[in-house]
């Protein structure tokens, strides 16, 4: 007689679907300055670090700019000083009676302008010493240079994309099903992921989300 062994053992249902690798994290590099591409540190496939330097802008335009506009700021520095010494002069001579009221309003006038002054300048050489640091493009994360849209000696401008970066250590797989077969789905499934001309094998993944709209068609 024939014997066979029974034993328990756990059916699995296998839904088979094809779908697009896409990177965690990708963005594209723009220069947030006008200027002349100085240097170009990487090419397309290279790694890098968070904060490596990838392109250099060439400052010395930005930098006459903030050097003209600390140079405003010093002076009118200067300015609102000798306006304040002579607020007070005015007030003293204006408390004594020998100074007119119009005379002390004027002063005062003079270091309300300055003041204001002041603070436009101030922002403005902050504004100068951001755009002078925004000359420099950094990785904002590490991964792989994905394109590069610059080369050394091209005038760029501001919003002109140079890098783009994408981060591999982890990929989502994007892919579509049959309707039909969604109804076996569900967050939390584990997948297995072939890839094409892949040889170290099958990559065990998981249903991260399922789009609750279906695609025309």
């Amino acid at each position: 007689a024939e014997i066979w062994e029974v034993r328990a053992d756990r059916l699995t249902q296998t839904v088979r679907i094809s779908g697009t690798v896409q990177p965690s994290r990708r963005a594209d590099l723009s220069a947030q300055v006008s200027g002349l591409a100085e240097t170009v540190h990487v090419l397309p496939g290279q790694s890098v670090t968070e904060g490596q330097v990838l392109v250099d802008i060439a400052t010395a335009d930005l930098q006459l700019q903030l050097e003209a506009q600390q140079a405003s700021l010093a002076s009118t520095r200067v300015q609102l000083q000798s306006a304040r010494a002579a607020l007070a002069r005015a007030n003293a001579l204006s408390a004594s009676g020998v100074a007119s009221r119009t005379a002390l309003d004027d002063a005062q006038s003079q270091v309300d302008v300055l003041e204001a002054s002041l603070e436009s300048l101030e922002t403005q050489v902050r504004l100068a010493q951001t755009n002078l640091g925004r000359a420099t493009i950094r990785a904002p994360f590490a991964g792989v240079i994905a394109t590069r849209s610059v080369e050394a000696g091209q005038l760029v401008g501001a919003g002109a994309t140079l890098v783009s970066i994408v981060d591999l250590s982890t990929v989502t797989v994007e892919a579509v099903a049959p309707l039909i077969d969604t109804l076996d789905l569900a967050v939390g499934q584990t997948a297995v992921l072939t890839l094409p001309g892949e040889r170290q094998g099958t990559l065990v993944a998981a249903v991260e989300r399922i789009n609750p709209v279906a695609e025309p068609g």
